[in-house]
């Protein structure tokens, strides 16, 4: 038996992402933190967006019934973020307790890609079993510097962030882009 099982993105989740194009975060925030060496962990990252909202991406780990694992990434825009409790302030939404990491650069983004792999597993008993799935969202700013959200590889799921170049080219290594949108230029 050949099993082909794919997990993209769904254009709603992509709509999501596009509010940041054209925009320059500050800072993001998760509930915990996992800090090594030009990368942290969290089970979810949040980004502020305008008028009150979150960008949230989490990741979760998941496996066929042919054992090949593979992780699915969630993207939502909303007004009270899943991962952090939020109160409302007259009338603004604020985050509570949480940690929160600063942009080293503040330069808008003006391009986001979606980079997706694939695992597969073959035996004599199932044949090939493959997997595609996005794993990678990458923020490119016009400073010419980045940032990527990824899936951690980890059955406990959670998303990785980094912004080195040195850890961002480490992590594209044998993926493919599929997806790709530009902020329209005005400036």
């Amino acid at each position: 038996m050949n099993e082909k099982r794919l997990f993209e993105l769904t254009e709603c989740e992509l709509q999501s992402l596009r509010v940041l194009l054209g925009t320059s975060p500050t800072k993001w925030h998760a509930q915990t933190l996992d800090v090594r060496s030009g990368e942290a962990r969290a089970p979810a990252v949040v980004l502020h967006t305008s008028h009150g909202k979150f960008l949230e991406v989490s990741s979760d780990w998941g496996e066929t019934k042919d054992r090949v694992d593979y992780h699915v990434m969630v993207v939502t825009h909303t007004s009270s973020p899943n991962s952090i409790r939020s109160t409302t302030e007259d009338g603004i939404q604020v985050l509570d307790s949480c940690s929160s990491v600063e942009f080293a650069n503040h330069s808008q983004i003006v391009e986001i890609q979606i980079y997706s792999e694939t695992d597969a597993v073959t035996s004599d008993v199932i044949g090939e079993s493959c997997v595609t799935y996005d794993s990678v969202i990458v923020f490119q700013q016009r400073s010419g510097d980045g940032f990527a959200v990824s899936t951690t590889p980890s059955i406990l799921g959670g998303v990785t962030f980094t912004d080195s170049a040195r850890t961002l080219e480490q992590l594209l290594e044998g993926k493919n882009m599929r997806w790709s949108m530009q902020a329209a230029r005005a400036y």
